[in-house]
């Protein structure tokens, strides 16, 4: 009898906690300043499949590269490990530019690298999350 009042309370818990769970927000746009490279870390929820665009403002007087990495990277840094991103995106000082983002179709957890052109130090300033298509809401 105690093993099911224990069980029973189990799963109403899990049932209470599963909605309180925030509900997860897509974007359409990836809206950054090059200030956001030094500071910030953000986190974005996409869809597999959806237009994506970088939003990005530029009041420096450098100009920024920023770059969806296609593979996890570890300490330390080392330029290599830029190969194979799915998009690099050069911002030219002094400017604002809106631009399609070519965003993996698999499914998984994408980190960002955003500094001074030829300055990249392998620093994540965001992670961007793909969802399937079929899975959201």
């Amino acid at each position: 009898m105690r093993l099911r009042q224990t069980i029973t309370v189990i799963v109403l818990l899990l049932v209470f906690l599963s909605a309180c769970a925030p509900e997860r927000t897509y974007v359409d746009t990836l809206s950054m300043t090059a200030g956001d490279c030094d500071s910030r870390l953000y986190r974005w929820s996409v869809r597999s499949g959806d237009p994506i665009h970088l939003d990005f403002e530029n009041p420096s007087d450098r100009s920024y590269t920023w770059v969806l990495l296609g593979k996890v990277i570890k300490e330390p840094f080392d330029p290599s490990d830029l190969d194979g991103a799915y998009t690099t995106i050069e911002i030219p000082a002094a400017t604002t530019i809106r631009t399609a983002v070519n965003i993996p179709l698999a499914p998984g957890e994408y980190q960002v690298l955003c500094g001074p052109t030829g300055g990249l130090d392998g620093k994540v300033v965001s992670l961007l999350t793909v969802t399937l298509l079929e899975e959201a809401p």
